[in-house]
């Protein structure tokens, strides 16, 4: 499914409901840049997480290393492309990869607020005397709230293919 099918979609209107304005995406970029160079070490501590270490074990095939690749092209796509047509197909080709392996929506929230906290923590611990700390962190935020309510509407929206 490409975003055309999905322009009437819920999802469709969730982007244009929240849309992020210049300034905060110029915020969540600059956070960005910083955590990017921890970003490998932050999410291999996001999947030592005893809660993800339950959803990971359930999967086939399973490689932090790779998975943890994966994260990082995802959110370095949207902090540098923003909320776009390639960024609707990775999310639905996410999700519909989640919900073969049944991976329920609420623990796919739940991993979500741990990584944001994963994020956080490296942008308090590396740039605690930034000025912009707090709005680095308030554009952090809203480009995470923003990914996650547009998956919990297309979580809705996809119907799982065959994988």
């Amino acid at each position: 499914m490409d975003f055309h099918h999905i322009q009437s979609s819920i999802a469709a209107q969730k982007i244009g409901l929240f849309e992020i304005c210049a300034e905060d995406m110029l915020f969540a970029r600059k956070a960005w840049r910083y955590i990017y160079p921890y970003s490998e070490t932050a999410l291999s501590d996001f999947y030592e997480n005893d809660f993800v270490k339950k959803l990971t074990g359930q999967l086939p095939n399973y490689s932090k290393l790779i998975l943890v690749g994966k994260q990082i092209n995802y959110w370095n796509n949207i902090f540098s492309h923003g909320f776009d047509e390639t960024y609707i197909n990775d999310a639905i080709r996410i999700i519909n990869v989640h919900q073969k392996l049944g991976i329920s929506l609420s623990d796919y929230i739940t991993s979500y607020a741990i990584m944001l906290q994963e994020f956080e923590d490296v942008l308090r611990n590396e740039r605690a005397n930034d000025l912009c700390l707090a709005e680095n962190l308030s554009g952090l935020r809203k480009v995470f709230f923003v990914d996650i309510s547009i998956v919990c509407s297309l979580y809705t929206d996809v119907k799982p293919r065959p994988l």
